[in-house]
């Protein structure tokens, strides 16, 4: 069983679960919409829909703002729908269409490692009778090998006050502190003063 959006059962969408935390990377959310046209069919309701999206090429573009990741695949559909007069009979039709997306890369990298495309949301709505609305919320994942990767780095374990994160030392803002011996506090009392043999 798929999510239910406008009453339309949608297989493909990847649950929250399944979404694992960038460790070496980034990653960017992406939303798209497209019109879905069929003028050889009469839809009357969308019953399911089931779709996927495959990546089959990248290319990296170095400008002078950054590192820029173009994407290009392939968006797939199989949706099941009923049509007039046919109140007891389920029909399928499949569709392809091109994708295409860019992702900027906040740091320089040597080489890519993967990237994973994630539906996170989808909508569906049935324009008219040839045509579908769809909106695609997408999660794009890459992992990189950095130019300043943690791997190709080695820590300056002589230095107390610095902490590696992704291959870059930076000053490590909580200093290690040095609990001295502890004393006890001297808890006596003075013993408690006559005030009368003191005025006299």
């Amino acid at each position: 069983m798929g999510i239910i959006r406008n009453f339309i059962n949608i297989e493909g969408i990847t649950l929250e679960d399944d979404l694992l935390k960038n460790e070496n990377g980034h990653t960017t959310i992406y939303s798209d919409t497209e019109a879905l046209f069929f003028p050889k069919v009469k839809i009357k309701s969308i019953y399911e829909v089931i779709m996927s999206i495959d990546i089959s090429s990248h290319r990296s573009i170095k400008t002078p703002i950054g590192r820029i990741i173009v994407l290009d695949g392939v968006k797939r559909y199989k949706i099941m729908y009923t049509q007039d007069g046919e109140l007891d009979r389920m029909f399928i039709v499949n569709h392809e269409s091109p994708f295409n997306t860019f992702i900027e890369s906040p740091v320089d990298f040597e080489d890519i490692w993967s990237i994973d495309i994630h539906i996170i949301d989808a909508y569906f709505s049935l324009i008219n009778k040839e045509s579908i609305y769809g909106h695609f919320l997408l999660l794009l994942d890459i992992n990189y090998e950095t130019l300043s990767s943690p791997f190709s780095k080695e820590f300056d374990s002589s230095s107390q006050d610095n902490v590696l994160i992704k291959g870059t030392p930076i000053k490590n803002m909580l200093k290690e502190l040095t609990i001295s011996e502890s004393h006890e506090e001297d808890c006596s009392i003075d013993p408690l003063l006559d005030l009368d043999e003191e005025i006299l």
